[in-house]
């Protein structure tokens, strides 16, 4: 069975870039806008082999009362919720009958460095400063980067001081500057997004890796 991929969202960076990354591929794919109706989303859905969503809260809530109907996996990389409380509660609804695994960073760089600062947070109290770098039309700050960084430090050391400093100029894709200080010492950690590319790839990457899970909500941690 040749199967699709749904694609949300006709416009975007991210949508572009993973509508792009699987035309190279000669992934089959299909793409909803706003403009795609309940029952046409339905019919795609049962030759689906699921959702890669970069769009927003709104189109999340959307696929959610679809999914209930024709669960799929769904992977959600969608930024600017309301609150933590609002991404919590849509996402844990569509993860009650699908499979879906929502982050806010698709790239292996991001999650070697998270694991880095789990390492350092077991050892080390002390304030962690993290700088934030996009380019000048995003939107939320801090990043849903900066904050997935964040949120895995406090994991392992609740009481975690942590500093931002956003910096939203040009065109830059996407760059996290970690520097931790104590004593007579300190570390520094940057990575770099070249394009953005690395986020498609993480993207599909966790669609597959989708298939074969039950139910539940996971995230990049899960897979890597």
């Amino acid at each position: 069975m040749n199967e699709s991929i749904i694609v949300i969202g006709a416009s975007g960076r991210m949508s572009g870039d993973v509508q792009s990354l699987l035309k190279e591929r000669e992934i089959p794919f299909e793409v909803w806008s706003s403009k795609t109706s309940s029952e046409q989303a339905q019919k795609s859905l049962q030759n689906s082999m699921g959702i890669i969503d970069f769009s927003s809260p709104q189109a999340a809530r959307e696929i959610v009362s679809r999914l209930q109907h024709q669960p799929r996996p769904w992977v959600c990389g969608t930024t600017g919720w309301t609150s933590l409380d609002e991404r919590n509660q849509i996402l844990q609804s569509a993860a009650s009958w699908a499979p879906v695994l929502f982050d806010s960073n698709f790239s292996l760089g991001i999650e070697l460095l998270c694991r880095s600062l789990e390492t350092i947070g077991h050892q080390i109290s002390t304030t962690f400063f993290i700088t934030d770098l996009h380019h000048a039309q995003k939107k939320d700050s801090p990043s849903g980067t900066a904050l997935k960084i964040a949120d895995r430090i406090r994991e392992v050391q609740p009481s975690a001081k942590i500093e931002f400093r956003d910096i939203r100029a040009g065109n830059i894709i996407g760059e996290h500057r970690i520097h931790i200080g104590w004593n007579d010492e300190s570390l520094e950690f940057v990575h770099r997004a070249q394009n953005k590319r690395v986020f498609s790839e993480g993207a599909l990457k966790a669609l597959h890796w989708l298939q074969r899970q039950k139910p539940g909500l996971y995230s990049m941690k899960d897979l890597t």
